[in-house]
């Protein structure tokens, strides 16, 4: 993962949307944006610069990008960061930016996330015994996710970490 201009990036989002109280918010939705690129093709190829000016020009594209973000709802301040991004040609670093802003957003929160590996499904007084458990030994809030997989052994914890 780029650790130089993404991290950049994401920590002045971060620290924007922090001042104006929006820090999850703005969080689920640059991680909406980020979802939108990866389940359309057509949408991503806009965000590679460099076939973007090949094909249309400068102020074509341009155009064609406001036009975009105008069509989806989006806050004021996701907008301005994506023209910002585009207007620098640093739209290809958004999905390392929504990574990075993810781990700020968790470490300034001191929240962890963890993806839960277990061979059962489990219920729901499991998963609240689980996260206790894991919010008691790490001493922060906890995000837990769970993921069915054939395991050798009965269960496996992942921590992400920044």
């Amino acid at each position: 993962m780029s650790r130089g201009p993404s991290l950049r990036y994401a920590r002045a989002l971060a620290e924007l949307a922090s001042q104006a109280g929006k820090l999850d918010e703005t969080g689920e939705e640059l991680e909406e944006i980020c979802e939108l690129l990866i389940r359309y093709p057509i949408i991503r190829s806009l965000f590679s610069p460099q076939d973007v000016h090949f094909r249309l020009g400068r102020e074509q594209e341009a155009s064609l990008f406001r036009r975009l973000l105008g069509s989806l709802e989006l806050s004021e301040l996701i907008r301005n960061f994506l023209l910002l991004l585009h207007q620098n040609d640093r739209l290809s670093l958004l999905p390392s930016i929504c990574r990075h802003y993810q781990a700020l957003s968790d470490k300034w929160q001191q929240r962890v996330r963890i993806d839960f590996i277990t061979s059962h499904p489990l219920n729901e007084p499991e998963m609240h015994l689980l996260e206790e458990a894991f919010r008691r030994r790490l001493g922060k809030k906890i995000i837990l996710t769970t993921r069915l997989e054939q395991l050798k052994s009965k269960l496996l914890a992942n921590e992400g970490r920044i």
